[in-house]
């Protein structure tokens, strides 16, 4: 089924130093969304700590990947990756949740940040598998996860009832192989 939206006007970027004041002017948007819907419940956050919080969670962290979503040099969006500890070095990456200004939801932008995502991780590292948590009642994250690829765990619920989805990465890139050796064209001899 071809998409009905247009996403051609947007772009994804990875977030670091260089551009991280749009991403806390992004959390700064985010959260006067969040207290229009919930006055009470966000009242203790200040423009001060939510700019604190976002320079030392998504950009100060060598832990995090975060992935901004843009829309003509506007972050409207981000995403991240969180790499396992040193100490876990076994265990795989996890994508954390995609957020969305609520102006531009409903046009399948999440596609484009689990497409940044993904190909970090297969360009980048050399993990076989990421994972994903998302929460049972989550029904747009399970549809934006299962398109992207990620497929259900048998494994039960984490410790904060979320239901864990698996993505192979292996799988991936040898899909992207193939359908890159199908593009060589084969030498004419004459």
């Amino acid at each position: 089924m071809k998409d009905q939206f247009d996403n051609s006007s947007y772009k994804t970027e990875r977030i670091d130093i260089s551009n991280a004041q749009d991403f806390i002017d992004y959390k700064l948007r985010e959260l006067v969304e969040y207290k229009a819907q919930d006055p009470e419940k966000f009242v203790d956050i200040t423009q001060e700590s939510c700019t604190a919080h976002a320079q030392q969670t998504f950009i100060n962290n060598p832990a995090i990947v975060a992935f901004g979503l843009y829309d003509n040099n506007k972050i409207v969006g981000y995403s991240f990756i969180v790499h396992p500890d040193e100490e876990k070095i076994d265990e795989p990456p996890t994508f954390g949740g995609i957020n969305i200004l609520a102006d531009y939801r409903g046009q399948h932008l999440s596609r484009l940040l689990h497409s940044a995502r993904i190909d970090y991780l297969i360009n980048d590292t050399q993990y076989e598998v990421a994972q994903a948590f998302i929460l049972p009642d989550n029904e747009p994250s399970k549809r934006a996860s299962l398109r992207a690829g990620f497929q259900k765990s048998a494994t039960p619920l984490n410790e904060d009832g979320m239901e864990p989805y698996a993505l192979d990465l292996n799988a991936i890139r040898s899909q992207k192989n193939a359908a890159a050796s199908t593009l060589e064209i084969p030498a004419i001899i004459s």
